[in-house]
């Protein structure tokens, strides 16, 4: 006998030796996490049963050991729900991390489910998007279960709708889908909780049986003819049935009772063939012909030969879609059932990606057109991920929001969608392109002397460097006064109390070395200002009064003059103004008398109405006679 047959064989005799007789002979199976048995469809009798339970934060903490010890080989936990409220929040369940660590090492079968109370295939996608993010680098040994079921209360937002017409079956089951079909894009097996009831009557069940894993919720009456709990009633195709909320194990959890689940396995032969293993496919990109990749296939160790032991039948492998491949087993291995393995193939590469127009807020991009999709999908570099920010038909997107003179990753894909599922296809090559440089704001004077104006603007961080341009009054055109890589700036060598007026724009050089524009900031006129006159005499030769004397600053309109008892002129200020230029003496009066005052005294030229001063001179001081 050859090997494989001889192993095949002795799993088949070890196997029956495993399952007790009493299980399918009696027609029922007994719970280890109650005194009961179930009865068991007659369809069901080719199955063996392994014992699971399922939990949420609900229970508590877990003694993963204990459940083991008690029976239980699978667990099925709780990653998240959402809130049965008109808000509907989608929540976390705070236990999943630990419970998945600790199943783990105890070596349990895992599988995982989302409470779900989505009114919308929106929602349901959300939440299966939220399920496969935290299960993301898990894995997966049972499905990845949409628990769908009323709330039982009367304002639930599930309950409130189906009860009202809102909510069909037709919609029900369209949500259902929409998160299965979710879970499937990324490689898992998806499955359906619901009762018997809700499987029935809210959900279309024979839409759904034949593509996704049934969890089947049913807890059924004792049958005293049966001397045990009947078996469940449903209709359809199912895997898992969960057939009591009063399981216990002792001392195992911080609740006291516990969810019971019976797992179907397939029949002996699918058993025997787990030592059978046939290497996965990646995606293949469309080309219009029959795709046929190759496969490895191995027994333990030992690899298997194409023609010999297997032969290989392809399935829809032309056309955009989910393609199959069908390993069937012949001579010594023909008492193994085939196994299909299952790719993708997406459409072609997006080309000739470009920017076609751009401001400071916004870049908009082109693409080639694919006639084999449906859609595209537009994806920005977020940090050091992409991030979708786009489906679309057309083939230009305008990304806005940018910040001005930004650089920005862009890539882009065909989508075909079929049967609900979105086949993604391969990205263009990365578009590096950059907005705009900001129009340049806030543009004012900081401060200015006789012969310097300071100016300064809003910061754009992205900018390469600013220019700043001066009016000429004479030629009535701006001309390049000077560039910088800061918000400002200091123009130098001016004339004493002469006019100016100023506008910045901002540049930015982008990755391909090409130099763009922003727009021109409004105008700043400014002056700088008259000399500084010089104080000679500040002295009082009469009792209240305070004569003070200067020097006359070529070009002023006047002069004002202040004083006060502070050395600082921080408090009982005055001032008085000489409005005539030619005067360079005046008579400060009505003083008190034995008080010391300070005096200084600053020149200002008239433009127009308004008053350029120029700094201070020194300050003097005198005591009132």
């Amino acid at each position: 006998m050859k090997k494989a047959k001889l192993i095949a064989f002795i799993l088949a005799l070890v196997f029956l030796v495993q399952i007790p007789f009493e299980v399918f002979a009696s027609g029922g199976v007994k719970s280890p996490f109650k005194d009961a048995t179930y009865a068991q469809q007659s369809r069901m009798a080719s199955y063996t049963v392994k014992h699971g339970v399922d939990i949420s934060h609900h229970n508590g903490d877990v003694n993963f050991a204990k459940i083991k010890k008690a029976g239980v080989d699978f667990v099925i936990m709780r990653v998240g729900y959402r809130g049965y409220g008109s808000k509907g929040s989608v929540c976390p369940d705070n236990k999943f991390e630990d419970y998945y660590k600790e199943a783990r090492e105890q070596g349990l079968e895992i599988g995982v489910y989302f409470y779900s109370q989505a009114i919308s295939t929106a929602e349901a996608k959300e939440e299966a998007d939220y399920t496969l993010k935290r299960i993301k680098g898990l894995s997966m040994d049972l499905p990845v279960y949409f628990d769908y079921e009323f709330a039982g209360v009367s304002d639930g937002r599930l309950d409130y709708r189906w009860r009202n017409g809102t909510l069909t079956k037709k919609k029900m089951t369209a949500n259902a889908k929409a998160f299965c079909s979710r879970v499937t894009e990324k490689g898992y097996v998806a499955g359906i909780y619901a009762s018997t009831d809700f499987l029935h009557n809210v959900l279309n069940y024979d839409q759904l049986d034949d593509a996704y894993s049934i969890w089947d919720a049913h807890y059924t009456n004792y049958s005293s003819d049966l001397k045990m709990y009947r078996a469940t009633t449903y209709k359809g195709n199912y895997q898992m049935w969960q057939y009591s909320a009063k399981g216990r194990i002792k001392g195992a959890m911080d609740s006291t009772y516990v969810d019971c689940n019976f797992l179907y396995v397939e029949p002996m032969q699918a058993m025997m063939s787990s030592k059978l293993k046939v290497s996965d496919i990646k995606e293949r990109t469309y080309t219009g012909e029959i795709i046929k990749p190759a496969v490895s296939v191995k027994y333990d160790d030992i690899k298997l030969i194409k023609g010999e032991d297997y032969y290989l039948t392809y399935k829809n492998c032309t056309n955009i879609g989910t393609a199959k491949v069908i390993v069937t087993f012949v001579n010594d291995y023909s008492c193994y059932p085939a196994i299909t393995k299952t790719f993708k193939i997406v459409p072609t590469k997006v080309k000739d990606l470009i920017m076609i127009d751009r401001t400071e807020t916004s870049v908009t991009v082109k693409w080639d057109k694919h006639d084999d999709a449906t859609k595209y999908r537009v994806q920005v570099l977020d940090g050091e991920k992409y991030k979708t920010v786009a489906n679309t038909k057309n083939t230009e997107y305008t990304i806005t929001d940018l910040e001005p003179s930004s650089n920005i990753t862009v890539r882009v894909a065909a989508v075909k969608v079929k049967n609900s599922v979105n086949y993604v296809g391969r990205y263009s090559t990365p578009l590096v392109t950059t907005a705009n440089p900001g129009k340049v704001v806030d543009l004012r004077k900081t401060s200015k002397n006789t012969d310097s104006i300071r100016l300064k603007w809003k910061e754009q961080s992205g900018a390469s460097y600013f220019k700043v341009y001066e009016y000429n009054f004479s030629t009535k055109k701006y001309e390049y006064l000077a560039k910088t890589k800061h918000n400002y700036y200091t123009a130098k060598n001016l004339k004493i109390n002469s006019k100016h007026r100023y506008r910045v724009r901002a540049y930015k050089i982008d990755e391909s070395e090409k130099l763009l524009k922003g727009e021109y900031s409004k105008s700043l006129t400014t002056y700088t200002s008259p000399a500084a006159p010089t104080i000679t005499l500040a002295k009082s030769y009469s009792k209240e009064h305070i004569t003070v004397k200067w020097k006359k600053v070529n070009s002023a309109s006047g002069y004002k003059i202040t004083y006060s008892t502070s050395k600082t002129f921080a408090k009982n200020n005055k001032t008085v103004t000489v409005s005539d230029k030619a005067t360079v003496k005046t008579i400060i009066k009505n003083l008190k008398s034995k008080k010391n005052y300070y005096v200084r005294i600053r020149a200002y030229k008239l433009q127009g109405k308004t008053k350029i001063y120029s700094k201070y001179s020194k300050t003097l001081s005198a005591t009132v006679k």
